[in-house]
C-alpha cells in the first residue's frame, strides 16, 4: 500500500468540456479570470480552497429563448462558436492549411480597460485580421451577468469598427460594465472570436 496520503484537489477531475473549454484562448479573458465567463462558463471561487474554481447553481444567465434565468446559459450561450471551433479543427486534421478555415484576430484599439463616468459616452474601436483574408463581421453586446452594472448601456454600433457606448446615469461609481467585441468571418465554415472590454465607472 502506498504511504503517500490523497488530500483534496492532489488532482483535477475530468469535468467534461467546460473544463477543457476554459483553456482554449479566444479573446474573453477568462482563462485568468474564471468570474468573467467564456466558452466554459462563469465560475465562482470556492470557500475552501481560492486556487479551485467551480459551477454555482447561482450563476445564471438570461436565455432569451425562454425569457428565463437559466444555469446552464452561461455555458450554452457559446454553442454556435464552440461548433463552429470544433469543426474547423476538424478540418485540421485532415485538410492542407489553404482549405482550411482559421480563427480572426480581434483587437480593441486604446486597450480594454476604460475609465467613464455616469451618464457619458465612449467610443470603442476594433480591428481584426484573419489568416485567410477573408472578411469579419465585428458585432458589440453587453455581458450583462458578467459586471457590476446591473443597468443595461445603450449600444450604437456606427460601423464595422467602432460603437458608441452609453453610459446609465444610475450607474455607480466602482461598477464594472463588460462589452464584448464578437467578430465572425464570411468563411463557409466560419470562426468567432472575441475581445473583451471592461468599462470601470467612475
Amino acid at each position: 500500500m502506498s504511504k503517500f496520503k490523497m488530500t483534496p484537489y492532489d488532482f483535477i477531475s475530468k469535468g467534461d468540456s467546460p473544463a477543457y473549454f476554459q483553456l482554449v484562448e479566444v479573446g474573453l479573458m477568462n482563462r485568468d479570470h474564471p468570474e468573467y465567463g467564456g466558452w466554459g462558463g462563469r465560475m465562482v471561487q470556492s470557500a475552501g480552497q481560492p486556487n479551485h474554481w467551480e459551477d454555482s447553481k447561482d450563476l445564471t444567465g438570461l436565455n432569451p429563448y425562454t425569457n428565463k434565468q437559466d444555469a446552464s446559459f452561461p455555458q450554452t450561450r457559446w454553442i454556435e462558436a464552440l461548433h463552429l471551433d470544433f469543426a474547423a479543427r476538424t478540418d485540421w486534421c485532415v485538410k492542407s492549411y489553404e482549405l482550411s478555415n482559421h480563427a480572426p484576430t480581434i483587437t480593441v484599439i486604446g486597450g480594454n480597460l476604460i475609465k467613464a463616468k455616469t451618464g457619458s459616452s465612449v467610443n470603442i474601436k476594433s480591428k481584426y485580421t484573419d489568416p485567410d483574408e477573408n472578411a469579419v463581421q465585428i458585432k458589440y453586446w453587453q455581458y450583462v451577468e458578467a459586471g457590476t452594472c446591473v443597468e443595461k448601456v445603450k449600444i450604437e454600433q456606427q460601423n464595422n469598427a467602432s460603437a458608441k457606448i452609453e453610459i446609465p446615469q444610475n450607474a455607480k461609481s466602482g461598477d464594472t460594465i463588460h462589452l464584448i467585441v464578437e467578430g465572425k468571418d464570411n468563411a463557409k465554415k466560419p470562426l468567432i472570436r472575441y475581445q473583451r472590454v471592461i468599462i470601470q465607472v467612475l
